[in-house]
Formats: C-alpha cells, structure tokens, sequence
C-alpha cells in the first residue's frame, strides 16, 4: 500500500507471510534484499536438491544475509519513508553521465521464520523490552531511476530493540522496490 505524504513524500507498506505443510513442507529462506549485486556467501545445505526447487527465498528484510533464517512459516513486513534526494546531477569528467530523480528511503523490516522444530517465539520482557523470534533491521538508501532500471544502494542495521548491530549491511540492487 502506498501513501502520498503532500507533493514530495510518500509512504509504502508491504506484509506478506506464508505457511507450508505436510509430509514435505517447503522452506523458507528469509533475509537479505531483492536482486542483490554482488556474491552471496551460503551454507552448502542451500544447494540440496530440496531446497533448490522446494523453497522459497523471502526478501526484503534488510540488515541479514540471504539464507540466514528459515522454517516452514514465515511472515514479513517492510515500512519505507520515500523522498526527493537530488533532483538532478551531472558530471562531466571522465565521461559526461547525468543522474535525475535520486530517491531516497527511509526503512524498517520486520520479519520472522519458524517450524514445528522451531516454534515461534516473538518478543521478551525479560531483561528489558527485546525481539526474540522477530527479527528487525533498519536503514536508509538511495534509489536512481537508470531509464531502464532503477539501481538501489541501502544501508542497514539490524536491532532487537534493546541494541543495536555495530556493523552495518550494504546492498546494491538492481529492480524496482515492493
């Protein structure tokens, strides 16, 4: 869904969730960002015949890897603030490109996997307000509209709410958002 905030802003909002059963449930795979630019580290479980044509990987949630939670149940839910960043940049050295309508974003993800092996568990009291089975990142970006395709960078962190990840994820994405 999405919001118009006066003539500049907009807000989007995306849930999405899904539950597999039976003698063979399909996995899902949550984390990391739609069509990622660049190499993708993942466990060699990931290439079993099951998982490659029985899942399913689930993206957006900003702030993990590809592959890093999965289960048979999963739900998800990005939050992004959209505004105008640059409205036209031009450069003319080495080569004469020109950038027009940078976007930028503001984002919170939430999301969470589980399975009868591993059920759910959302969030604790224990020790302070904290997510447990949730999982939560939170950033910013930059989206340029290419004429032909929109190329996406975003920076992310991931949070439990009580802290916070001192390194951040950094992803270059080619493809419009949700």
């Amino acid at each position: 869904a999405y919001l118009r905030l006066g003539r500049w802003f907009s807000t989007a909002l995306r849930a999405s969730g899904g539950i597999s059963n039976g003698d063979t449930p399909k996995r899902y795979y949550l984390g990391g960002n739609t069509n990622r630019i660049g190499s993708i580290h993942v466990d060699n479980s990931v290439y079993d015949i099951n998982n490659l044509y029985f899942s399913q990987v689930v993206t957006p949630l900003r702030g993990y890897d590809y592959y890093e939670l999965e289960g048979t149940r999963y739900a998800v839910t990005n939050l992004e603030l959209r505004f105008p960043l640059i409205d036209y940049f031009l450069m003319r050295y080495p080569l004469r490109i020109g950038l027009s309508s940078v976007v930028g974003a503001l984002f919170m993800d939430l999301g969470a996997v589980w399975s009868d092996e591993a059920p759910f568990k959302g969030a604790s009291a224990e020790g302070g307000f904290h997510l447990e089975g949730i999982k939560s990142g939170f950033g910013f970006g930059a989206r340029a509209n290419l004429g032909f395709l929109v190329l996406r960078y975003d920076v992310a962190w991931r949070t439990d709410y009580r802290t916070v990840a001192p390194h951040t994820k950094h992803y270059f994405s080619l493809g419009a958002d949700f």
